[in-house]
């Protein structure tokens, strides 16, 4: 795995943690929405797999500094089923393996439908894979990419919050907004390891 991506997999899992520990005193989820959250937030190792099928994917795609071609984000698009597949022998009716899977499959879902690798809309998509894809997008803004510089905190935060009923779920960006604290100070931290390694 390339070091970015698993600098990317490791800070990704911290924000998602933040998000499910928070989570975890929102009104309105479910019974099983609510042990999803306080189990994920007690094995944050599982969100560090959500991006393993990028490891089957060419670094060469993955670096690329400019925008993907048609072609080439097809292919990109097969990294969660990629993952997903990985699991799939191991003992799924574990809860680890469950989620790991569930979280791999389905960070890429969007509320308005216009995700992948199924086009799930709003409520199809696990309430746990909803937050994961806001500390994912967090990431990826906040430590930017071969295509895009790196996001402040407060641009990253805005064009999270303005996603709300488009892009991410209405309920999870809800507790994003009370974890900004946190995902501030992650980022800090994140910023400030990468300048002494």
């Amino acid at each position: 795995m390339p070091r970015s991506l698993r600098g990317h997999c490791i800070r990704t899992a911290r924000y998602a943690a933040v998000l499910y520990a928070h989570a975890q005193h929102s009104d309105g989820l479910t019974h099983t929405e609510l042990a999803v959250c306080s189990y994920l937030c007690d094995h944050p190792a599982l969100m560090q797999a959500h991006d393993i099928g990028k490891c089957f994917l060419p670094q060469e795609l993955l670096e690329k500094p400019g925008k993907l071609s048609g072609e080439e984000m097809a292919l990109m698009r097969l990294h969660p089923l990629l993952g997903a597949a990985l699991l799939q022998p191991a003992g799924r009716e574990e809860a680890d393996g469950r989620y790991a899977q569930q979280l791999i499959l389905l960070h890429h879902e969007r509320w308005d439908g216009k995700g992948y690798p199924y086009g799930f809309a709003g409520q199809e998509i696990p309430f746990s894979a909803a937050l994961l894809s806001i500390a994912d997008a967090y990431d990826a803004m906040t430590a930017g990419r071969p295509y895009q510089p790196a996001k402040s905190h407060q641009k990253a935060w805005r064009e999270i919050v303005s996603q709300a009923g488009r892009q991410f779920n209405p309920a999870a960006v809800s507790v994003f907004r009370r974890a900004a604290a946190s995902f501030e100070r992650l980022k800090k931290e994140a910023g400030h390891a990468a300048r002494h390694c």
